[in-house]
């Protein structure tokens, strides 16, 4: 049996901030690797933030989609040009290489000495000083490969989120582009091959590729429940595009950073040619850490929203035990825990409350376990996986629906939430009896299914739910 198929692993910020001499403050964990290494990957945070960039946007209204994110882009680049100026200057001076970003305010540098980051604690515009972080790939196993595809009409999560019956009042999900951070996608796979967007629909921030590739198979599967067609994916009129943001190696801070910028504004497979009017409308992410309470994916979220882009995580696969809920799946975004067949809640599931803030987490659950999807050996191969990663598609591909037949919600993350949360099935859920927070699972909102599971027709047409 797959299972364990999220891209989940332990962010590495382990140990307590501390006081370092100079002004920064900087992590014990990053000065411990010093004792083994000589030099370190490391991410140095600046205290100005980005707030005064978003302050400068802030009460305005936009009569056409994209010019929110193409002033807020350049009112970003601006504040941070400016802010990192002497941080920079310094770097150059000493001939070392980094990378910088328009949607966050930290700088990359791959090879930093101690007596670099000593240098760097010390300087005034400088808050934290910490190792760059790369989410590890979890091992999932592959049930077994198909290379014919299902008689059935649709795929059994995709039934039992109440797809068909939105396809049956004519709404695929035309109109709409869904997204995707991940491993990639096989761009000519059959079932994905018709809906790829095209021009500003791939970006691989590492190796430039220049089309849609995955030598992992974790994106392809994904994409394949979201936009698949043939009966495999949620919303098979929507038009897809991802960014590669996650290699055999792991998903690493600037790859991700890297890909939530294309996502808020997308541009060519060069990185060039920016257009913030094609972003997506929603965003697929399954992938997270062990650990919850991280902050350092905020500025992303808060760029995706800006651009009216919904995101969606998965949870994680931490669970059976309360309080495991990984970031970003815990922050302020749609996370998403794994039902199986029965409709009860998957062992593996990530449960809540979240860490450091107690709010409800996860917020929904869908179909994650032994899920049909699409597969990268080849372009007619198909596959069984678990986890929530497989849940988390479920529901952004549903919200590509949600959008296409609700076109009111199209950018506004607190409706899409509230209607797919207060419409959520709740009765018949298979409990499991735990108290989360203090909550039974029977009991809605819970930490262990969130609000329920995703019901499609409810979502859309307001509350008139069918049991499927």
């Amino acid at each position: 049996m797959a299972r364990f198929a999220a891209l989940v692993g332990l962010v590495c910020l382990a140990g307590l901030a501390l006081a370092f001499p100079g002004t920064a403050i900087v992590r014990p964990s990053l000065l411990e690797g010093f004792k083994t290494n000589s030099k370190q990957s490391i991410a140095v945070i600046l205290k100005a933030g980005v707030s005064p960039a978003y302050k400068q946007i802030e009460g305005k209204t936009y009569a056409v989609r994209g010019q929110k994110m193409t002033e807020l882009r350049s009112a970003l680049i601006a504040h941070i040009e400016s802010s990192q100026k002497s941080l920079r200057q310094l770097l150059d001076s000493k001939s070392v290489s980094y990378k910088t970003f328009w949607i966050t305010n930290r700088v990359i540098i791959p090879e930093a000495s101690l007596e670099l980051v000593h240098a760097l604690a010390a300087h005034p515009d400088v808050a934290e000083v910490r190792e760059k972080i790369v989410v590890p790939l979890e091992p999932f196993e592959v049930k077994s490969v198909e290379t014919e595809q299902q008689d059935d009409r649709y795929v059994r999560g995709v039934f039992v989120v109440g797809a068909p019956s939105v396809w049956a009042s004519g709404n695929h999900g035309e109109g709409t582009i869904v997204s995707s951070i991940d491993t990639g996608v096989l761009g000519t796979h059959s079932v994905l091959q018709a809906n790829f967007r095209g021009d500003f629909g791939w970006f691989d921030p590492s190796g430039r590729s220049s089309a849609p590739s995955d030598d992992q198979g974790h994106g392809t599967h994904t994409m394949g429940t979201i936009a698949g067609q043939n009966g495999y994916g949620v919303a098979p009129g929507a038009k897809w595009m991802s960014c590669l943001g996650c290699t055999p190696f792991g998903c690493s801070e600037d790859d991700l950073l890297d890909c939530a910028a294309f996502t808020s504004c997308p541009h060519d497979t060069n990185g060039q040619n920016e257009d913030c009017s094609k972003a997506p409308h929603v965003t697929s992410n399954s992938w997270g850490s062990t650990v919850g309470g991280q902050t350092w994916y905020d500025d992303a979220i808060a760029a995706f929203k800006a651009a009216g882009v919904i995101p969606v995580f998965s949870a994680g696969n931490s669970g059976s035990s309360c309080s495991t809920v990984g970031s970003p799946g815990d922050r302020d975004v749609i996370g998403v825990a794994a039902t199986d067949f029965e409709d009860a809640i998957a062992y593996f599931s990530s449960r809540g409350p979240a860490s450091g803030t107690g709010q409800h987490k996860p917020d929904i659950s869908a179909p994650g376990v032994d899920v049909l999807s699409s597969w990268y050996t080849s372009e007619d191969a198909f596959t069984t996986l678990s986890g929530t990663s497989m849940a988390c598609p479920h529901v952004s591909g549903g919200v590509a629906l949600l959008l296409a037949g609700r076109p009111e919600l199209i950018g506004d993350f607190e409706g899409v939430k509230a209607a797919l949360n207060s419409n959520a099935w709740k009765s018949g859920l298979t409990g499991s009896g735990q108290n989360c927070g203090g909550i039974n699972d029977s009991t809605f909102p819970n930490h262990v299914f969130g609000n329920g599971r995703l019901d499609l027709v409810a979502s859309i047409s307001g509350g008139n739910a069918t049991r499927y």
